[in-house]
């Protein structure tokens, strides 16, 4: 396998911080990917460092990282992202190989230009909150320093399979069993008010948990919210979940539609009505239709 020396020199040491990262797809200057490790100085942790490395290398594909790059639009909001080219598959299974990673390590790859660490990482700190939720044993206290170090990584978790792979899984659950005054504060004054596309989208994932649970009212509230929302990716996240909810209740998704219909934007509404009768969908289409001609009307 040949790797470029950019791809190669990412893996052998820690970058900056996401928000301070470079595009690298066509920059050939990476000065902060020679730096020495800034948070890891435990010998142990360096060591567990390089083997993640090394299992990366391991799985590294140069011939796809052309189409990941095109995926999740580097040019765009992926700006600045490395692609290594490994497989979701081979990262989950490297997530399982390192076991659980501590809270400086996970820091070093959330803070990696390097895509694969960061997926990883989150990955990882998943399957850590998961075992720490379902095992009463454990100290409540490790659920919630997972979640505050969630929280203050956001600034890596900066697409949107980052997102989807982590929001429902440890900000849904945690919101989920928290009081209701603690849930608001996070959901609606932090994660949906904030001028950061991913924090928004966090939010919206976040509820899938939400839905699964039969607990609706914050989904449909983020949903009226979000249609007024000027990005994308948070109209498809949001179509999504409505989707979901209309799965456990499509009279209450009816309704929904019968309301918002006429001014969803198109990809929240093309994602949310995918599995309703073909009927029901042609009927909301003809709302959009109708507002559209009013407006047109001179």
């Amino acid at each position: 396998m040949v790797y470029t020396r950019a791809q190669k020199r990412s893996l052998d040491t820690p970058e900056q911080p996401t928000s301070k990262r470079k595009s690298t797809t066509k920059n050939k200057n990476f000065p902060s990917l020679f730096e020495p490790p800034k948070i890891l100085i435990d010998s142990t942790d360096l060591s567990k460092n390089a083997e993640i490395n090394n299992l990366l290398l391991e799985k590294a594909n140069i011939n796809n990282v052309q189409q990941l790059e095109r995926y999740f639009r580097v040019e765009k909001y992926g700006k600045g992202d490395v692609f290594l080219g490994a497989k979701v598959p081979d990262i989950r299974k490297i997530s399982t190989l390192v076991g659980e990673l501590n809270f400086n390590l996970l820091r070093e790859l959330l803070q990696s230009s390097v895509h694969e660490k960061r997926l990883l990482a989150l990955v990882n700190l998943v399957k850590q909150y998961q075992k720490s939720h379902m095992d009463p044993n454990l100290d409540i206290i490790n659920k919630d320093n997972i979640f505050k170090f969630y929280m203050e990584m956001r600034e890596g978790i900066d697409n949107w399979d980052l997102v989807d792979t982590s929001a429902s899984q440890i900000v849904g659950v945690h919101l989920y069993h928290e009081s209701e005054d603690f849930k608001n504060q996070w959901i609606y004054e932090t994660l949906a008010a904030s001028p950061r596309l991913w924090d928004r989208r966090i939010a919206i994932v976040a509820t899938r948990y939400f839905v699964k649970q039969k607990k609706f009212n914050d989904t449909l509230k983020l949903a009226e919210m979000f249609i007024e929302d000027s990005e994308e990716l948070v109209h498809k996240a949001t179509g999504w979940v409505l989707r979901e909810y209309g799965d456990q209740s499509i009279s209450g998704l009816y309704q929904f539609l019968s309301k918002n219909a006429a001014y969803m934007p198109r990809v929240m509404f093309d994602q949310c009505v995918r599995n309703i009768p073909v009927t029901m969908k042609s009927e909301y289409r003809k709302l959009r239709i109708k507002k559209s001609n009013k407006e047109t009307v001179p």
